[in-house]
C-alpha cells in the first residue's frame, strides 16, 4: 500500500521563523537601549563641553561693555558706558606715525624713558583732523593708544605736543614710557587712536544752541509710533535700523557732559537717598513721569493712538525690557505689530511688569479704553515707585533692574536658547568719607576743639588753649563720625609699616620720600633759633602756635615721648597738666597726615585697599567672609553705632584736575588761547606770546596751582627771612647788598639752590647744585611772585571779559588814580590788585609785592618799568626796562599795584582818651592846632611785633 508524503520540515521552518523574529526583537531592543544611552551620553557631552553657559565669561564681557562700551551703533548701550561718559564718542582722532622728523629716544638709566614722535591724521580721515594752527601744547594731556606696531595696545598720556607742519597738519608728541618696553619705539606707519577731550560736551541732543534735538518716532517695523521727545530721554531703540551715532552728529552733542549725577545724561549711575529711595542704574522714574505727562487729553475723540504712543515712548525711555502684547504698537488694520518680550517677567512681583500690556480699546460694539487705562496706571506705578527686579547688595531692598547688553545666547540643558540679562548697580563713590585720608589724631577726641595744656608757645608755659577744628587746611580736617576709642584703631591701621612693626604716624620716621616730594627738604629738628622757629606740620601731637607765615601749627609736632589728650585720643580727664614736662625738640618729619602714601612704596604706609572695601560693600553676601577682613573689623564699631556709614566710606578719592574745554577745542589750553584771540580782536598770538600769558599748568592740561612754589624754602641771603622777593636775584639790583650791582656773587634770575638739606639729611645727587626755575619758557626772567600774580591776573581778565566796561564798583570813590572815563583800566587795576593780594596772602613775609601789569594783555604781555629809578624808560641800556613779546611795546611806565599782606589780627573797635585839661593855645612858639586836627581822622595802621621770632600783621580800624 502506497502512502502519501507528509510535510516533515514545517516545524523546522516555524522554528527558524520564530528564531529570526526573536533575534530581530533582541536587535531592536539592543539598538533602542544603545541609541538611548548614546543620546544621553551625547547630550551630556554637549551640555558639558559645547552648550554649557560660562557665567564668569558672561560677567566679564558684561563688565567690559559697561566700562568700555560697544561699537554696535544700533545697541541701546552705545555711548552709555563709563569711558564714553568721560571721553565721548565723536571727537576722537585716528593718527599715524610719520618719520618726517627723526624719532628721538630720551633715555635715563634711573628715571623714565621719554619718546618723541611725529603724527599726522590717518587717511581716509576718521574722527577729527589735527589742527593746522601753529600752536604748541594743543594736545598736551590727551591719551593716545597704539592700535598697531610694537606698542600695540599700549596707552600713554601726551606730556607735550609741538606743532611741526601745516601741510599736512603734523604735531610732535612726547610721552613717558617705562623700562619694560625695552627698545620698542614707534615706527613709521604705526596707527594711533587719540581719545576725545574729556567732559567737553553739553549733552545728548545739543543742536548748536540748546539741548533741543528730538528723537524721531519713526521705525521701519511699526511706522511712526511714540511721542516726539528729547533724545536724552529716549535712549532705548525699538528698531535696529536706527543708530545712536545719529545722536552725536552735532558738535557738543555727545555723552561726555561735564558732570555726573543719576539723571538722563548718566544712565549708568544708581542712587539711594538717606530715606532709602532707590534710583536704579539704567532706569529713571522721573523720565517715565515726564513721558506720562506728555499729553493731558485722554478724551475718546483724541486717543486713537495715544496709548500706542505712550507705551512706545516708555519702552524707549528705559533700558528694562517691557512685555508688550501683539498689535499694541500698530492696529491690525494697519498691518499689526508682533509681541515684544511677551514672556519676560524679570522675577518682579508687580503684575504690570509680568504680563504683556494690552493697550488697545476693548468693548465690542461700544469700544472703550477703560482696561488700557487701568493697565497703564499699574505700569506707571511699577516703573516709578517700584519694586525693582534684583537686590544686588542683599539688604532686603530691590535696587536694580534687568537689562539686555546684547550678550551671546546660551543653550539651557533642555535645549532652549536663552538670552543672558544682567542687573547692574553702579554707585558713585565720590563725596564719601575716605578712610585713607580723612581724620587725624589731633581731632578725633574733641567735640569743640583741641586742648593742649602742655604746649609752650608764644611765651606762655602750661596755658590751656583751644584750637578749633575745621581750619580748612586739607582733607585731614574732615572727621569720620565716631568716638576716639572707635577711630584711633582705624587711623593707626592705615599707618602700619609692614607686619612686624606698627608706627602710629604716617610715613616713615625721618625724611621719607613722599614727605620730601610734598614739601621739600626741611629740618628734622626744630627750635626757636632755626630757620623755621615753629613746626609747619598742621596736625601733630602738640598744641597750636604761629609759624613765620602766620598759620596755626602745633608746638609739640611729632613728639612721641609726651602723651597728651590728643596723642592717643584719651579723655581730657587724663590730661597730664600737673606733670612737669620739658618740651622737647619737635621732629618735623614725623606725624603729618599728608605724608601718608597711597602706594606704600615711598613711605611704607599700609593703606586700606579696594579689596577691603569690597568686604564692606558686599557684607551681606555669602562669600564675604572670604574677602580681606582688616577694614571690616576696624569699622564694625562705627557701623554698629551708625549703619548708614557702611554706604558712606571709600578707600579712594579721585579728583579730575583737567580744566574744562569747549566743544570745539582740542584741549583746555586751546579753549583759552581761542578766547584770548577773540578778546584781542581776532589776531592769533604766537607761541612765545602765549607762553607769557597762560600759566604753565594750564598749558600742561592741569589746573593753575594757586599753592605753587614761590621760593625754595631756604633763607638764601641769611637775613632771617625765608624766600623774600630779594632772594630771587634780578638784573639791575644789588641783590647781595655789597654795594655792587650784578657782580660775580649774584646769579641773575636764580636762587642759590633748589634743594638744600638740614640736620645731616642728604640731598639726592641728581638734584645737587640745581637752582630753582620758575619761568619755564617765559620770554623774560621774572620772579615767582610776579609770575603767579601775572597768571592769575590774565586768567581773571579772560574770565571777566563779559564785564567789559561794566565792572562792579566802577565809579566808586576809592582814591584810585584810574580815571572814571576809562572803565577798562579800572577793571584791569582791580584784578591786578586782587592778584597781588593773593600772592601776598600766600607768602611767608610781610613785604608787599610790587606788581607791574599790562592793562591790555591780549595783544601779548608788555610792561615798562623804571628799574633804575632815573625817571626814564630805557630800552638800550642795561638792564632793558621794557619787557614782553607784544607787537606794541609801551614807552611810559606801566601801572603798578602793591599787594596787601594777610592780616593776622583785626581790631574792629578802639577807644582813646584825650586829657581836656591840656589846651593848645597861641602862647607857645609853634602852632599845632591844624596838625592835631588832621590826626583826628579814621585811619588804618599796620604794625608788626615779634614774640619768640613770630611776626604778625595787624590792622586797626577805628578813631585814633
Amino acid at each position: 500500500m502506497k502512502r502519501s508524503p507528509s510535510n516533515q520540515h514545517s516545524g523546522v521552518i516555524l522554528l527558524v521563523v520564530l528564531s529570526m523574529l526573536t533575534f530581530f526583537s533582541v536587535l531592536v531592543a539592543a539598538f533602542l537601549v544603545f541609541s538611548n544611552q548614546a543620546r544621553q551620553a551625547s547630550f551630556a557631552i554637549a551640555s558639558r563641553n559645547v552648550k554649557q553657559s560660562h557665567p564668569t565669561s558672561l560677567l566679564d564681557e558684561a563688565l567690559m561693555t559697561l566700562i568700555r562700551g560697544t561699537d554696535d551703533r544700533t545697541s541701546p548701550f552705545f555711548g552709555e558706558d563709563l569711558l564714553s561718559d568721560y571721553y565721548g564718542r565723536s571727537d576722537y582722532s585716528e593718527l599715524q606715525v610719520v618719520t618726517s622728523t627723526d624719532l628721538v629716544e630720551l633715555f635715563n638709566g634711573t628715571y623714565e624713558t621719554h619718546l618723541s614722535f611725529s603724527v599726522q591724521s590717518s587717511l581716509p580721515l576718521t574722527g577729527k583732523a589735527l589742527s593746522t594752527e601753529a600752536v604748541n601744547d594743543l594736545y598736551t594731556g590727551r591719551i593716545v593708544t597704539f592700535t598697531s606696531g610694537n606698542l600695540e595696545g599700549r596707552s600713554f598720556r601726551v606730556l607735550r605736543s609741538t606743532f611741526t607742519s601745516a601741510t599736512p597738519a603734523e604735531h610732535r608728541l612726547t610721552v613717558a614710557t617705562d623700562a619694560e618696553l625695552g627698545a620698542f619705539v614707534p615706527v613709521n606707519g604705526d596707527t594711533i587712536r587719540m581719545n576725545g577731550v574729556p567732559r567737553n560736551a553739553v549733552g545728548i541732543g545739543y543742536d548748536g544752541t540748546n539741548v533741543n534735538a528730538m528723537a524721531l518716532p519713526n521705525t521701519a517695523t511699526y511706522g511712526n509710533v511714540g511721542f516726539t521727545l528729547p533724545r536724552a530721554i529716549q535712549p532705548n531703540l525699538l528698531d535696529p535700523v536706527v543708530g545712536k551715532n545719529t545722536f552725536i552728529t552735532t558738535p557738543g552733542s555727545d555723552f561726555d557732559e561735564s558732570y555726573d549725577a543719576a539723571d538722563y545724561n548718566n544712565w549708568f549711575l544708581s542712587y539711594r537717598d538717606s530715606s532709602g529711595v532707590v534710583i536704579p542704574s539704567f532706569h529713571r522714574p522721573s523720565v517715565i513721569n515726564y513721558i506720562l505727562n506728555e499729553t493731558t487729553d485722554w478724551s475718546p475723540t483724541s486717543i486713537s493712538t495715544i496709548y500706542s504712543d505712550v507705551i512706545a515712548s516708555i519702552a524707549r525711555g528705559t533700558f528694562r525690557p517691557i512685555p508688550i502684547a501683539e498689535n499694541q504698537l500698530r492696529l491690525p488694520a494697519a498691518g499689526g505689530s508682533g509681541p515684544i518680550h511677551p514672556q519676560f517677567t524679570g522675577g518682579n512681583p508687580s503684575f504690570a511688569l509680568r504680563a504683556p500690556l494690552p493697550m488697545q480699546r476693548t468693548g465690542g460694539a461700544t469700544p472703550n479704553y477703560d482696561a488700557a487705562q487701568a493697565r497703564l496706571n499699574q505700569l506707571a506705578s511699577a516703573l516709578i515707585e517700584g519694586p525693582w527686579d534684583v537686590d544686588n547688595d542683599f539688604d532686603g531692598i530691590a535696587d536694580s533692574i534687568w537689562v539686555d547688553l546684547g550678550l551671546p545666547l546660551v543653550t539651557s540643558p533642555e535645549g532652549k536658547l536663552l538670552r543672558p540679562l544682567i542687573a547692574p548697580m553702579i554707585r558713585d563713590l565720590s563725596g564719601r568719607l575716605n578712610v585713607n585720608a580723612h581724620g587725624n589724631y589731633a581731632l578725633i577726641n574733641q567735640g569743640v576743639g583741641v586742648n593742649q595744656v602742655v604746649s609752650d608757645w608764644a611765651g606762655t608755659a602750661g596755658a590751656s588753649q583751644f584750637a578749633f577744628r575745621g581750619l580748612g587746611f586739607g582733607p585731614a580736617d574732615i572727621n569720620i563720625p565716631g568716638t576716639a576709642t572707635q577711630l584711633f584703631p582705624l587711623l593707626r591701621g592705615r599707618y602700619s609699616v609692614g607686619s612686624g612693626t606698627s608706627e602710629m604716624v604716617p610715613g616713615r620716621s625721618g625724611a621719607d620720600a613722599l614727605g620730601v616730594l610734598a614739601t621739600g627738604w626741611r629740618p628734622s629738628v626744630l627750635g626757636g633759633t632755626t630757620v623755621y622757629p615753629h613746626s609747619i606740620d598742621p596736625y601733630g601731637r602738640g598744641g597750636y602756635a604761629m609759624s613765620l607765615s602766620g598759620a596755626l601749627v602745633p608746638a609739640n609736632d611729632g613728639d612721641t615721648a609726651v602723651e597728651s589728650p590728643i596723642d592717643l585720643g584719651e579723655d581730657l580727664t587724663d590730661d597730664p597738666a600737673t606733670t612737669a614736662i620739658t618740651e622737647p625738640d619737635s621732629d618735623e618729619l614725623v606725624d603729618n597726615p599728608y605724608e601718608s602714601d597711597p602706594t606704600g612704596r615711598l613711605s611704607g604706609d599700609r593703606r586700606y585697599t579696594e579689596d577691603e572695601l569690597e568686604a564692606i560693600v558686599r557684607a551681606n553676601e555669602f562669600d564675604s567672609e572670604l574677602l580681606p577682613a582688616r577694614l571690616t573689623e576696624l569699622v564694625r564699631p562705627l557701623v554698629t553705632a551708625d549703619a548708614s556709614l557702611a554706604n558712606a566710606l571709600t578707600t579712594t578719592s579721585v579728583s579730575d584736575d583737567s580744566p574744562y574745554a569747549g566743544i570745539d577745542a582740542a584741549s583746555a589750553y586751546d579753549e583759552l588761547r581761542s578766547l584770548i584771540t577773540s578778546i584781542g580782536g581776532g589776531t592769533a598770538l604766537t607761541n612765545a606770546q602765549l607762553n607769557d600769558l597762560v600759566a604753565p599748568e594750564l598749558r600742561l592740561a592741569k589746573r593753575l596751582n594757586i599753592n605753587r612754589r614761590i621760593g625754595n624754602g631756604v633763607d638764601d641771603n641769611s637775613n632771617g627771612v625765608v624766600d623774600e622777593p630779594r632772594e630771587f636775584q634780578l638784573a639791575g639790583f644789588d641783590d647781595d647788598g655789597n654795594g655792587v650791582l650784578d657782580d660775580a656773587s649774584e646769579t641773575t634770575g636764580t636762587e642759590t639752590e633748589a634743594f638744600e638739606s638740614y640736620a645731616g639729611q642728604t640731598v639726592d645727587a641728581n638734584f645737587v647744585g640745581h637752582a630753582p626755575d620758575y619761568t619755564l619758557d617765559d620770554s623774560a626772567m621774572a620772579s615767582p611772585r610776579q609770575l603767579l600774580a601775572r597768571h592769575l591776573y590774565v586768567l581773571m581778565m579772560i574770565i571777566s571779559d563779559d564785564l567789559r566796561n561794566n565792572y562792579p564798583g566802577y565809579g566808586d570813590t576809592l582814591a584810585t588814580p584810574v580815571p572814571t572815563s576809562d572803565p577798562e583800566a579800572y577793571r584791569a587795576r582791580r584784578l591786578a590788585q586782587w592778584a597781588a593780594n593773593v600772592v601776598d596772602y600766600r607768602d611767608s613775609d610781610s613785604i608787599m609785592t610790587r606788581f607791574v601789569y599790562d592793562p591790555n594783555p591780549f595783544d601779548g604781555w608788555a610792561i615798562a618799568d623804571d628799574i633804575d629809578g632815573d625817571g626814564l624808560i630805557d630800552t638800550t641800556s642795561t638792564p632793558d626796562e621794557v619787557f614782553g613779546t607784544s607787537t606794541t611795546m609801551p614807552t611810559a611806565q606801566s601801572p603798578v599795584v602793591f599787594g596787601c599782606e594777610q592780616p593776622e589780627l583785626l581790631f574792629t573797635e578802639s577807644y582813646a582818651m584825650h586829657d581836656i585839661r591840656v589846651r593848645d593855645t597861641d602862647l607857645d612858639a609853634d602852632t599845632k592846632k591844624e596838625a592835631r586836627r588832621l590826626t583826628r581822622t579814621r585811619t588804618q595802621i599796620k604794625f608788626a611785633f615779634r614774640k619768640d621770632r613770630c611776626s604778625w600783621n595787624c590792622i586797626v580800624l577805628g578813631d585814633v
